[in-house]
């Protein structure tokens, strides 16, 4: 299971839950099985990029909601205790993370 798809898959049941809809009807939707959905919510089925428009249309919220942040150092893997926080945790954490590195490299020039 890649990283990606497992951080978008827990985006999806965040906003899924979020809006208070089963798998079912989401997956009624988009055009889906609920197995589909209940896969690619765990990771573990890739999807076409027309269905990131079909989830977001159907859960109420912007493509790039959906998607996992783009981090900057794609060959650094995080400790495993940041795996610990929720998606939404990890990037708050991940965000002060960036920003103490941009003030060090600028107090350092």
């Amino acid at each position: 299971m890649e990283p990606f798809y497992r951080e978008f898959g827990d985006r999806l049941r965040e906003a899924r839950k979020a809006k208070g809809a089963s798998q079912t009807e989401i997956a009624a939707g988009v055009g889906l099985s609920r197995t589909s959905v209940a896969n690619i919510e765990r990771g573990r089925q890739r999807m076409s990029l027309h269905l990131l428009l079909a989830f977001a249309r159907e859960l109420g919220v912007e493509p790039c909601d959906l998607l996992p942040p783009v981090h900057p150092e794609p060959d650094v893997t995080p400790d495993r205790r940041l795996l610990e926080f929720s998606p939404a945790g990890q990037e708050a954490f991940l965000r002060v993370m960036r920003r103490a590195r941009r003030e060090r490299v600028d107090a350092d020039s």
